[in-house]
């Protein structure tokens, strides 16, 4: 029995004998040609994940649901490729286009240089097994996070490596062409220091079974951000406003359930011009900590705050000895 089409709303009704109904997207406008060749059943469709692509050479390979690998023929001046732009997916990944102002995507209307390796496609042939339509995409994801080191490789690649909020650790080579910005405002890449905090666009590319590719396209840089990177406490031993130094003896660092293993000597950045102590609530000057609270008995608790890479304490509170830690309780 001959297949029967029909349009509803841009969706092809495929009936089949016995009642049987398939459906399948189709744009919503057909050239003659091409309805012609959908009503006399002249063409196949597939969906899989480019493999290869060889525009100077007119074929693709690509692998399909079944992991079979097909090589697909195409005649460039006769193909129609549209591949998807990732601000048309912010329903997926929330709103790409305001977080990176520089990247701009091909159009939708794209042509078969665009077509990468790792691009799911959906791919309809014409009779002779000529590729005529290709519809592309990528999957795209933002990570954040503070950047553990930043250095430049031999050749036209930077090395990224990045540590999100749960401590996950990612590597990436970075061209050197890859836009970057800070405070809206473009910038070079050398811009990314150590410690900084930055988001960065990533398109991810599904190569095979367990075998995902993540190129970055765009970093923005966090403008200058500070944040308290750990909470000491111990006995002050030396302050050393010239080189901006704070010596504690039997320092431990606040854990996420106890203090940590104690330090005999830990040496600490001061930043002398925001650092602020205070003894038992009131506020003290860092010449009257060196003068009169070295080896004082009690605690002194320090915030310590990382900026640009570097920990530098910019709170210091000291308690007296009379004050003990509470026990757990259920």
């Amino acid at each position: 029995m001959r297949k029967r089409w029909c349009y509803i709303l841009g969706t092809v009704i495929l009936s089949v004998g016995m009642g049987m109904t398939t459906f399948a997207e189709i744009p919503a406008y057909l050239t003659e040609s091409e309805y012609n060749d959908m009503l006399y059943d002249n063409y196949t469709e597939d969906r899989g994940i480019v493999v290869e692509n060889y525009p100077e050479l007119g074929y693709l390979v690509y692998k399909n649901s079944q992991g079979r690998e097909i090589t697909c023929n195409y005649y460039k001046d006769e193909l129609v490729v549209e591949k998807q732009p990732y601000y048309e997916m912010e329903d997926r990944i929330g709103y790409i286009d305001e977080m990176f102002p520089n990247f701009e995507y091909d159009p939708r209307d794209s042509s078969i240089t665009s077509i990468q390796a790792g691009d799911s496609i959906y791919i309809r042939l014409n009779k002779d097994g000529i590729a005529t339509y290709i519809s592309a995409y990528n999957d795209y994801l933002v990570r954040y996070g503070k950047v553990v080191s930043f250095q430049y490789n031999t050749g036209e690649t930077a090395s990224l490596q990045l540590q999100d909020e749960q401590g996950n650790v990612y590597v990436y080579d970075v061209g050197l062409n890859t836009p970057t910005t800070k405070g809206s405002t473009s910038t070079a890449l050398s811009a990314i220091k150590t410690g900084s905090w930055v988001k960065v666009l990533v398109c991810q590319k599904i190569l095979g079974e367990g075998i995902i590719d993540e190129t970055v396209q765009e970093i923005v840089i966090d403008n200058d951000t500070r944040y308290i990177s750990n909470i000491y406490r111990g006995q002050v031993t030396s302050v050393d406003t010239f080189k901006k130094m704070l010596n504690l003896k039997n320092a431990q660092a606040l854990g996420k359930t106890n203090w940590g293993a104690y330090n005999s000597l830990l040496r600490i950045g001061l930043d002398t011009t925001n650092v602020a102590a205070y003894l038992i609530g009131n506020r003290v000057s860092l010449d009257y900590v060196s003068r009169n609270l070295k080896n004082a008995d009690g605690y002194v608790y320090v915030a310590a705050e990382n900026y640009k890479g570097k920990e530098n304490a910019i709170k210091l509170n000291f308690q007296s000895k009379l004050q003990t830690t509470l026990e757990n309780r259920p």
